[in-house]
């Protein structure tokens, strides 16, 4: 035998059932991670403090709590006739909920040939912190109105910590 017969080390074929092996191994860590992610969001929901309003009420420089009234179905919504100046160390602003719970004027009766859209979402929507012609939906409006050379209106019902399923 010569020195380099000697020198390579001998590789053994692959043992039978090493696949099914490792299928088990990543099938056991993939059902673990999956019973401890729904543990641990049955836990926050048992365990949530407040529910949603801490996320809002909770937050600092928030002035303003008349803003919101309860809802059983959503939590919170806006309230319906509140006219006010929220005022933080970051922005001022006024704000105004008509009476239908949406930010800006009163809804009038629809103009012939009138665009109407209803913009869904959250605090980007609603923009408390802005003035209510620089909330996205004015300035949308606006924009649609030189473009489609048509009146549009847009309602603005945007709620603070509102996820899809509330929007919706």
């Amino acid at each position: 035998m010569s020195t380099e017969d000697s020198n390579r080390t001998e590789v053994s074929p692959p043992r039978q059932g090493t696949g099914k092996l490792w299928r088990k191994r990543v099938g056991l860590f993939a059902m673990s991670l999956f019973l401890s992610m729904c543990a641990v969001e049955i836990g926050f929901r048992i365990k949530a403090p407040m529910g949603h309003e801490a996320m809002l009420f909770g937050a600092p420089d928030f002035s303003d709590p008349d803003l919101y009234v309860s809802d059983a179905e959503l939590l919170l919504v806006p309230n319906p006739g509140y006219q006010g100046s929220l005022r933080t160390i970051e922005y001022q602003a006024d704000v105004r909920i008509n009476s239908n719970g949406i930010r800006g004027a009163e809804v009038e009766e629809r103009q012939p040939g009138e665009l109407r859209l209803l913009a869904l979402g959250d605090s980007f929507t609603l923009a408390v912190q802005v003035a209510e012609e620089d909330t996205f939906a004015e300035r949308l409006e606006v924009l649609l109105e030189e473009r489609l050379q048509r009146p549009v209106s847009i309602l603005n019902a945007g709620v603070d910590a509102f996820g899809t399923q509330q929007s919706v």
